[in-house]
């Protein structure tokens, strides 16, 4: 009886425009990249062909990319390799976000004349000190104007800030800012054709810093909502900053960077002065020198572990990538769906209930299992697959009881 069902749901990644993950022609491409763009070269280990058909994908001219940072020089310091990599081939899709105004990564004394100044000035130059640092190393990376976001989401700091010393945390702050996020990637996507996907980099929440792992929570939960609600495919590229160099996630993909690469990401990231000044006045190693000396640990380590057998002399430091796909559950389009239920009259109860949530869903409906997996395996041949299989645990096949779960 219908009462008695239980509905499995089984989700189907099957969409059109699922990404090639085809090795050899991913090896073409990183063999122009080191040929034609001499700015580094990217490496998968063939083990994960999964992120090499992304990555392949990464390297196409029409896929726009977007870099989110927690803070004003995140982006730069972790994924300029990458970005000087996509940039050799000549396009011009690559946007960055930056989530807080990085404002308490400039002390009081920075500020020229701050000592007869009001604290809020003092915040306002401090923020447009950050942003106009960010739109130089975006202008030296290559990028053409416009294509920072500041979405000034909060201080970018989880310490309590004045003037109420406890309300304006940045956990606090950025929750309610999604819609805003989102709103932003769709602006983006609606730039390129329908079902192009989108790439979106950000840190892990794999992190030491506070800030970076509530920015990453973030921007997960909103990238997942913008792939539902858009039904674009979503290329997720996770990055670790500095202080997330022994995170225990393993990469799955790295950027290797030769010497022209980085001294040119070196000067991306001296554009960033107020961060060089403020670690060289308390006696730290600049961001540029520290920068350079951990990936050149992630370059050995890399070398030790995804890629032994290479001989990698003419590179001199490497950044690493979590990479992976999010496809939307139900695309946009025409959305198909399976009911499977010994019951021709449950089935169709289930599949009433179906139109009434997804009213433009095409529904069928088989009463065993055989007839189920012929279904199912002719429309994935006939290129319209099903996306979904909603079944009753008890079904048979053939006078044999089998289960939904077996289906």
């Amino acid at each position: 009886m219908f009462k008695k069902t239980i509905a499995v749901l089984t989700i189907a990644v099957f969409l059109s425009s699922s990404v090639s993950f085809a090795l050899e022609d991913f090896y073409s491409l990183r063999a122009r990249a080191a040929a034609e763009r001499d700015q580094g070269s990217v490496r998968v280990p063939t083990s994960d062909p999964a992120a090499a058909g992304v990555m392949n994908r990464l390297g196409t001219s029409e896929l726009p990319g977007v870099f989110i940072g927690s803070h004003p020089d995140d982006i730069e310091e972790a994924t300029t390799g990458l970005q000087l990599n996509l940039l050799g081939s000549g396009r011009n899709n690559i946007y960055w976000g930056v989530i807080a105004d990085g404002e308490t990564g400039v002390w009081d004394n920075q500020v020229e004349g701050y000592q007869s100044l009001p604290p809020a000035e003092i915040k306002k130059r401090k923020v447009a000190m950050r942003e106009a640092e960010s739109k130089k190393a975006a202008q030296v990376m290559g990028l053409p104007d416009g294509r920072v976001k500041f979405f000034r989401f909060g201080t970018g700091d989880e310490r309590p800030q004045p003037p109420d010393n406890k309300a304006h945390k940045f956990s606090e702050t950025i929750g309610p800012r999604e819609r805003e996020f989102i709103d932003h990637l769709k602006d983006i996507s609606k730039r390129y054709p329908a079902g192009t996907p989108i790439a979106v980099a950000w840190n892990t929440d794999e992190d030491n810093h506070t800030c970076h792992a509530y920015c990453a929570k973030f921007v997960k939960a909103a990238v997942d909502k913008f792939v539902q609600e858009t039904g674009r495919p979503v290329c997720i590229v996770r990055f670790k900053q500095l202080q997330g160099v022994a995170a225990a996630e393993r990469p799955n993909a790295y950027v290797l960077i030769d010497q022209a690469a980085s001294d040119k990401k070196d000067d991306v990231l001296r554009c960033h002065d107020s961060q060089e000044q403020r670690q060289a006045s308390q006696g730290r190693t600049t961001m540029v020198a520290e920068c350079r000396k951990q990936e050149s640990e992630i370059k050995l380590k890399g070398a030790q572990t995804a890629f032994p057998a290479e001989k990698l002399d003419e590179y001199v430091r490497a950044e690493r990538f979590q990479i992976s796909e999010l496809k939307p559950v139900f695309s946009k389009g025409i959305c198909r769906i399976l009911v499977v239920d010994n019951s021709e009259d449950d089935a169709k109860i289930t599949a009433r209930a179906i139109k009434r949530w997804r009213p433009d869903a095409v529904v069928e409906m088989a009463t065993d299992l055989n007839e189920a997996l012929d279904k199912y395996m002719s429309a994935a041949r006939g290129g319209e697959p099903f996306e979904a299989v909603v079944s009753d645990v008890d079904i048979s096949a053939s006078g044999s009881a089998r289960t939904g779960f077996e289906l």
